[in-house]
């Protein structure tokens, strides 16, 4: 996919039109020739505003829950309003705050403010790795890369500049565009107050030794960089979570990452081809993976054996960070790796409950290592909240091939079967504990699993006494 822009001058005017492989998309054709006049100005004061923001940017500014996560950037004030209607009388400042965040994102990946907007449908735009994630009247195009977004955006500024004179003050500010300051550079990065990074300058010095000297081109085409790669994955948890998160990364040595890109290449993207659905895709990589270790579906697999078989390097970390679960780190100078974190608060009850917990998540951030981009996911860092740093379909695939991986919804219905096809909650609890004690996994992942696994016809009753019993618990 390509996009191009086709700009003409007019005096200190310009015409601009948006095309997508060679098909106009912005602004609308069919509103007026106005509608693609800007002002050079405008443009040029767009630009020297939002262009930090535009290549290092790719989370949004305010946390939410997985369930509470806008699907586009077109939802995302509407989502902020709900997430803000839950919080307490008390909380009016933090709600200013993130309002105030929110507008400033909204306002720089949005190219219709280049005349502020009057008159032009929204053109959002939004770095995802290698690519720019683009929505406008209420289509979304994703595969435009992102040296050729920048490439296009250059051009534009360039021709704004040349209309406007070197001397002016927004042009010469266009062509210092590539000096940052470190401590802006990690804030959007890590989608993070400045303010927050300032004062929290000391615990930084790390992290501002990777971009300290380097020109922001140079930092942005560093996608890969793993350090930066998990302050961004890591932001949301906050600045202390967020540095002890990047020494965790970085404390990591470099391992073989080729039996892991191999098994990738042969067993694992013929998967992935010809299907899109997540959680499908999911389930198909766990079972190529059942077959490749000669597994039956009701047997338990190892997954010390498995991550040794693709020189998977395994730690468990102890960092304070409750909404910390684990991460994925793709080869390179600290990885192929996973880190699993003993202080998740997913610990369940019960002295092995945090085991299960763990074993859940380390076949979760193996499943990222087989099956996510690792141009455009260096590292993956999953938490209990805040998941929008992970889109929802990468995270919804992790977790069925942990499923699936770990308890087969064929071999689950088997046990229902076995157990005499319980429907009641003693029963039913009964069967979920031998689940979570031979399969190793939390039982809430049973329970789902079972639920899938129980005949068409005969599940409605499961399911209900599920919903009764385990808070946790939704149907699919």
């Amino acid at each position: 996919m390509t996009i191009s822009f086709e700009i003409s001058e007019q005096g200190r005017c310009l015409r601009l039109a948006v095309l997508v492989d060679n098909e106009a998309v912005w602004p609308h054709p069919g509103i007026g020739d106005e509608a693609s006049a800007f002002d050079a100005e405008d443009v040029m004061s767009y630009l020297v505003d939002s262009w930090s923001s535009l290549l290092l940017t790719q989370t949004f500014p305010i946390p939410f829950d997985a369930r509470q996560m806008p699907r586009s950037l077109t939802g995302l004030m509407g989502a902020a309003e709900a997430r803000w209607d839950n919080f307490g009388v008390d909380a009016r400042r933090k709600v200013e705050s993130e309002q105030s965040r929110l507008d400033t994102f909204l306002y720089a990946h949005d190219l219709s403010q280049m005349k502020f907007g009057a008159g032009l449908e929204p053109f959002y735009v939004l770095r995802s790795g290698p690519h720019m994630r683009i929505e406008t009247f209420n289509r979304f195009i994703e595969g435009v890369t992102f040296a050729e977004f920048v490439s296009q955006m250059e051009g534009l500024g360039d021709t704004a500049a040349r209309l406007l004179g070197d001397d002016h003050p927004l042009v010469i500010r266009w062509h210092r565009r590539d000096i940052v300051d470190p401590e802006s550079v990690l804030a959007f990065i890590g989608g993070l107050p400045l303010a927050n990074l300032v004062a929290a300058a000391e615990e930084m010095t790390s992290l501002k030794t990777l971009v300290a000297g380097r020109g922001l081109r140079e930092i942005a085409n560093d996608n890969r960089q793993p350090i930066l790669a998990a302050a961004r994955g890591a932001g949301a948890l906050g600045m202390t979570s967020l540095c002890a998160v990047t020494d965790a990364v970085r404390a990591l040595k470099s391992g073989d990452g080729n039996p892991l890109v191999n098994f990738r290449i042969r067993n694992v993207a013929p998967c992935l081809r010809d299907n899109s659905n997540p959680t499908d895709q999911g389930i198909r990589v766990a079972n190529e993976v059942r077959t490749w270790l000669s597994l039956s579906g009701s047997d338990v697999v190892d997954l010390a054996d498995l991550s040794k078989k693709l020189h998977i390097d395994v730690h468990r970390i102890a960092i304070r960070e409750t909404r910390l679960d684990g991460l994925a780190v793709t080869a390179g100078d600290h990885g192929p790796s996973v880190l699993l974190n003993t202080e998740t608060s997913r610990r369940g009850n019960g002295p092995d409950a945090l085991e299960r917990s763990l074993n859940f998540t380390w076949a979760h951030e193996v499943g990222h290592l087989l099956m996510d981009d690792s141009e455009e996911w260096p590292v993956l860092v999953d938490t209990l909240a805040d998941t929008q740093r992970l889109p929802r379909r990468v995270e919804t695939r992790a977790n069925a091939f942990a499923a699936h991986l770990l308890l087969p919804v064929s071999t689950a219905g088997q046990r229902w079967k076995e157990a005499g096809e319980p429907r009641d909650w003693p029963n039913l609890e009964k069967l979920l504990s031998n689940l979570t004690e031979m399969y190793k996994l939390p039982r809430i992942v049973a329970a789902r699993q079972v639920s899938r696994g129980v005949p068409e016809g005969r599940g409605d009753r499961v399911q209900d006494v599920f919903l009764q019993n385990i808070p946790s618990f939704y149907p699919d």
